[in-house]
Formats: structure tokens, C-alpha cells, sequence
């Protein structure tokens, strides 16, 4: 396995990351499946054991996965192994309870506390802003922002990281989060993964900013394992039911 380090952060991680929304299984949000199906916690326990096997040391997951359930896999496994081996990535931003928006301070302030107890560990190695919903007009920008800088201090957050979907909320919210890392989207087909490419980069590569991307294999598709005139059956609470990649529609 080869390691590289994430830009000003620090962080050396192996070039190939775990990313660990599947084990979260199904699950739902506003009424849409978000999950993944047809997995156990067995299968996903010996995942990530193989995963540390072969010399995987990046693993993301984030408190939206399976409400949860992916944090609290990966804490079994972080049980098993050394911790200061591992880099764990984690997120706030999507699940927001019965907070108004899910970038509110307070809310944020639970998350990372419930996080930490899902994972069983004492702080998170690189933590994400999911995504740049700060609220009506970014309200809950700057204090969100603030707030996670105290998580620093605090020693339960090492490394910021902004994730985000096009260059120009790159742009409009990192001036005030100041990552260290970013995390997009980006593979092979599509526009909405390709757009982005020469923007991010060149955008990125003066600040010294760490890269990680997320959907290379887009959702399995690429994986050349399906047969789009016998699509996989997907169980309730999977998001993949509705990607139309897997069949010829």
C-alpha cells in the first residue's frame, strides 16, 4: 500500500481510503432511502479487518450512516487494532434531529459528542462539514465554523475538512470553515463528477489543501459486476434502488 500525506493537514493516509456508509445498512431521511441493503455486521466487522490487512488506514464514516450504525461498527473494529494506526473521518451536516437546521451550533456540539461515543474513541483524526447548508443566507456559518475550531482546541477534532459538491461552495463557505482538506465528489462518467475536476485542483493546489474523493466507484456501478438486463434487487432503505445506472434505463 502506498501512503501519502493530505496536503497542510498532516495526515498520512493510504492512497486508497475505506469509505464506510454501506455498513451502516438501511436507513431513510424525510422519507427517502439514504442506506444501503444486504449487508450484516459480521460481513462488515471482517471488512474492515481485511481492509487493515492490506494496509488500509483511512476509514470515513459519518454520524448520518445508518443513524449511526457505521460509527458503531467501525468502534467494534477500532477495539481490535492500535488507534494512533488508524485516521478516522467522520461528518455533521445531513441528520439534524429535531434542531431546525443540522449546522446549528448545539446541534453540531451533540453530533460530535455522539460520534465520539459511537466510535468509542476520544477524538476524531478529520472531521467534516458534510456539506454547505448553513441555513437561510449561511446563518449558522461562522459560529459552526467557530465551534468546530474549539473542538480543536478541545482535542476531540485534529483535522477540518469542508465536503461539498461544486467549486463555487468551495469557494463561498472554506474562506470561513478553513479546512485543511476537502472531500468531492469525482469518478470516471458524469458530468456532475467531472465538472468540477479542473476547478477544485487548481483551486486547491496553491492552499496546500488535502484531496479526497468520494463515489469513485460510483455507488458499485463501476465495478463491471452487474448486468444492467438483470439489475440487482436492492431491500427497503437503499439508495441505490433509484440509481438508473444500474439498468438501461
Amino acid at each position: 500500500m502506498n501512503y501519502i500525506t493530505l496536503g497542510r493537514s498532516g495526515l498520512k493516509v493510504s492512497e486508497i481510503s475505506l469509505g464506510c456508509w454501506a455498513i451502516g445498512g438501511p436507513s431513510w431521511r424525510d422519507g427517502h432511502a439514504v442506506g444501503w441493503s444486504g449487508n450484516n455486521d459480521e460481513d462488515s466487522l471482517a471488512g474492515l479487518k481485511r481492509a487493515h490487512e492490506l494496509g488500509i488506514n483511512h476509514f470515513d464514516t459519518a454520524d448520518v450512516y445508518g443513524d449511526g450504525h457505521s460509527e458503531r461498527i467501525l468502534g467494534q473494529f477500532l477495539k481490535t487494532v492500535p488507534r494512533e494506526e488508524i485516521v478516522i473521518a467522520s461528518k455533521v451536516g445531513w441528520f439534524r434531529g429535531t434542531a431546525p437546521n443540522a449546522m446549528q451550533p448545539l446541534h453540531v456540539r451533540h453530533q460530535l459528542e455522539q460520534s465520539l461515543l459511537n466510535l468509542g474513541t476520544e477524538y476524531i483524526d478529520l472531521h467534516y462539514f458534510h456539506n454547505t447548508n448553513f441555513g437561510k443566507d449561511d446563518m449558522y456559518l461562522g459560529e459552526a465554523a467557530d465551534l468546530m475550531r474549539t473542538f480543536q482546541q478541545e482535542g476531540k477534532v485534529r483535522v477540518i475538512g469542508q465536503s461539498a459538491y461544486s467549486p463555487g461552495d468551495f469557494r463561498r463557505v472554506c474562506p470561513v470553515t478553513r479546512p485543511d482538506v476537502l472531500q468531492f465528489n469525482y469518478s470516471a462518467p458524469g458530468s456532475a463528477s467531472t465538472d468540477p475536476e479542473k476547478n477544485i485542483f487548481e483551486w486547491a493546489k496553491p492552499q496546500n489543501l488535502g484531496l479526497v474523493l468520494f463515489g469513485p466507484l460510483q455507488q458499485g456501478l463501476l465495478l463491471d459486476k452487474f448486468d444492467p438486463e438483470n439489475p440487482p434487487q436492492r431491500g427497503d432503505g437503499d439508495i441505490r434502488a433509484g440509481n438508473g445506472g444500474f439498468t438501461r434505463e
